[in-house]
């Protein structure tokens, strides 16, 4: 089985850093929410189709939306 989690976040607001696991469809889903105020408001990011999930760069790439 493997691990899954997200760093937290470091910030003067509330933040929030949750990987969570979902049904949709009958099928398992990861959702990954970020963000360095829970008061601001959300952006979905729907990525990839099968085989081409990229999760795993959202550390990368998302980091500066996190702020926002």
């Amino acid at each position: 089985m493997f691990s899954r989690k997200t760093k937290k976040i470091s910030s003067e607001f509330e933040s929030i850093a949750s990987l969570e696991e979902v049904v949709i469809g009958g099928i398992k889903q990861m959702i990954l929410v970020r963000g360095e105020n829970v008061e601001n408001p959300v952006m979905l990011f729907l990525h990839g189709r099968p085989g081409t999930a990229q999760i795993g760069f959202a550390p990368k790439f998302q980091r500066d939306l996190e702020k926002d």
